[in-house]
């Protein structure tokens, strides 16, 4: 809910300006890359780490930890955790964007006149002309699947980081200082581009940019979880 709200009040201002024009797909893409810029693209970090990756702080600070260690073992317990905030996460913002993008689809629709976007600004210029709805959710799966990387990123935090507040903090703060500071060194450093993968794709690590990111993203997530899980409970 807090995920559709925030994709509503981010991008309405670019689906109701193009009320009268552009077909669907432009107003998704517009809402979604531009008009959650200032919301969305920067707060789905918290998004996907609230309550998804803060639940292993729960599960060990209320002791359910050690029960579900006794049930499954402490080896797939560990990868049950991170499949399951991976997953969590993703659907936390892939569900909003979907709706929100059915919403423009059946509800707002394609206006009478066409207001073309500069190709490049996105991506694939052949698909989104053949095959727009296709085109829409790939934008769509890849912020799901951003919100399930920093979700992880988010538990390896909490296993290391006991301050609950602070745990969803750093992952929030990671981007806005890759946005800040990062992008100054290289543009393919800024971590908020990756939920607008258009833009993403300009920086210097081409097309191989994202997975690249993401599977670091997520391998230090993975290492600070089972680090922080080590000696927590090595006794």
């Amino acid at each position: 809910m807090i995920s559709l709200i925030s994709l509503i009040i981010g991008g309405w201002d670019y689906v109701s300006g193009f009320s009268h024009g552009g077909t669907y797909l432009e107003k998704y893409l517009m809402s979604l890359v531009y008009g959650t810029a200032s919301l969305m693209a920067i707060f789905f970090p918290i998004i996907a780490c609230i309550p998804y990756a803060l639940s292993y702080r729960d599960e060990t600070d209320s002791g359910f930890y050690y029960l579900y260690i006794l049930k499954t073992g402490h080896r797939r317990y560990q990868i049950a955790k991170i499949i399951s905030v991976f997953l969590s996460g993703f659907l936390a913002v892939f569900a909003a964007c979907f709706t929100w993008y059915m919403f423009i689809i059946f509800v707002i629709g394609t206006g009478d006149a066409q207001y073309p976007i500069i190709y490049g600004l996105f991506f694939a210029e052949d698909l989104y002309k053949s095959n727009p709805f296709l085109y829409g959710m790939i934008y769509t799966f890849n912020a799901g699947l951003q919100s399930g990387v920093f979700a992880v990123v988010g538990l390896g935090v909490s296993a290391v980081v006991k301050n609950r507040y602070v745990a969803v903090l750093i992952p929030f703060a990671y981007c806005i200082f890759s946005a800040s500071v990062l992008e100054l060194y290289n543009q393919a450093f800024n971590a908020i581009t990756l939920f607008a993968i258009g833009q993403y794709f300009g920086g210097a690590l081409g097309y191989w940019g994202i997975p690249l990111y993401d599977g670091i993203l997520i391998l230090i997530g993975i290492n600070l979880y089972l680090i922080g899980d080590f000696y927590a409970h090595k006794s």
